[in-house]
């Protein structure tokens, strides 16, 4: 349990920070694309209409100026065309060696000469020079180029940034969880001892009241105390399963024929299903091996099945399932009855929980809890779903 909520711990805060870490760079890497994009546009409206290109003089301060805006990876290239089409006139501005934009992205920009100020990877700025000729102004930013570089970065911040921050958080969680470890210990430790201790004087206590009941067998005092000595022992035997379940954290798995216990534990509850005029059914597929360790898988059994009894009324039944799929193992008790109500399902694991509150009806809350942990044990799931007035149904998977 401990390492669960370890673990818990970690998946939690490292999520949590990659989120807001990760949705932070993607958000500052947008809004910076973005304006960029604009100040790109801006300095191409600026450079078409300062005359750089239209007057094809350049004087000094306004080369060094154009130099200092603009790099041989991102020329400016202004174009001079007719009304028709047909390029006039191109000059490079920011490359040393020229550079060349492909005729289909001129044709398009000639075409898309309004709204649009990007085709593909440039950025372009229209403007009329006169009645016959117009000015393309166009710049190569690489953006995309610039982006999967941006992009690329992002992934390897954001991946070294996770492992560190797993590591760091790993290692905190150590002392965040290590007062519930000892809370746990202590409580595992406190049943166990308890149980033992109480053992013997519950054994001497049911056995002096048994003989007196031999003796007195209409006092009602001494029945009770001998029903009362008998459950108090059933609640003793639980709680040391529930501790011997929580000390031995490792579990001795061998390969086991589930079909055999499962029709072996039926054969079990036949009589006591039969006392109750409860019809027990059973579909179980052959030869179904698992690796598994039997006496808890038994166990199981025994407390689901015994379950499905007590909570069916009298004519009703009970269904157990044995079968495989493409991927599992699969368990399935159904019983017919006043079923669970849907309030009640998510506690309905819990130790010590129970639907009656009065805890009249003689449960404990520690069965299902008990089944809970051994399904656990052998990497499964176990669920329950049920109709209120029709049926329940506890599924186990494997």
């Amino acid at each position: 349990m401990v390492k669960k909520l370890r673990n818990k711990f970690v998946l939690v805060t490292t999520a949590l920070m990659v989120i807001l870490f990760g949705g932070f760079l993607i958000i500052n890497t947008i809004y910076n694309n973005y304006w960029n994009e604009i100040e790109i546009v801006e300095m191409l409206d600026w450079i078409a209409y300062s005359g750089i290109f239209t007057t094809y003089q350049m004087d000094n301060t306004s080369e060094a100026l154009i130099r200092d805006i603009v790099n041989d990876e991102s020329p400016i290239v202004g174009i001079i065309m007719s009304k028709e089409g047909e390029i006039l006139y191109t000059r490079v501005l920011g490359a040393e060696n020229g550079a060349t934009i492909p005729k289909t992205a001129i044709d398009k920009m000639f075409s898309y000469n309004s709204g649009k100020r990007k085709i593909d990877t440039y950025y372009y700025s229209y403007t009329n020079i006169n009645d016959e000729t117009i000015l393309l102004v166009v710049m190569n930013s690489n953006q995309e180029k610039q982006n999967g570089v941006k992009a690329i970065g992002i992934c390897i911040l954001i991946v070294g940034g996770t492992a560190t921050l797993l590591g760091i958080t790993f290692w905190l969680s150590r002392f965040v969880t290590r007062p519930a470890e000892q809370t746990l210990l202590r409580e595992k430790r406190f049943i166990s001892d308890a149980g033992h201790e109480l053992k013997t004087p519950l054994g001497a206590i049911s056995v002096n009241a048994q003989a007196l009941e031999m003796e007195y067998q209409d006092d009602m005092y001494i029945k009770n105390i001998v029903y009362e000595s008998k459950r108090m022992g059933r609640l003793l035997e639980k709680l040391l399963v529930l501790a011997k379940l929580d000390e031995q954290e490792n579990i001795q798995l061998k390969d086991m024929n589930l079909s055999v216990i499962c029709e072996e534990m039926s054969l079990t509850y036949e009589s006591v299903a039969y006392e109750k005029k409860v019809e027990l059914k059973c579909q179980i597929d052959a030869d179904i091996h698992m690796n598994g360790n039997e006496d808890e898988i038994r166990q199981l059994l025994a407390i689901l099945i015994d379950n499905a009894v007590k909570n069916t009324q009298e004519h009703g039944s009970i269904n157990l399932k044995c079968y495989v799929t493409k991927r599992h193992k699969e368990l399935c008790i159904e019983n017919t009855g006043k079923g669970i109500e849907e309030a009640v399902l998510p506690y309905i694991f819990e130790r010590f929980y129970t639907s009656d509150t009065s805890r009249t009806a003689g449960s404990f809350g520690l069965g299902l809890a008990i089944a809970k942990t051994i399904v656990e044990r052998h990497k499964g799931l176990i669920t329950v779903e049920s109709n209120p007035g029709v049926n329940t149904i506890f599924r186990v998977i494997f």
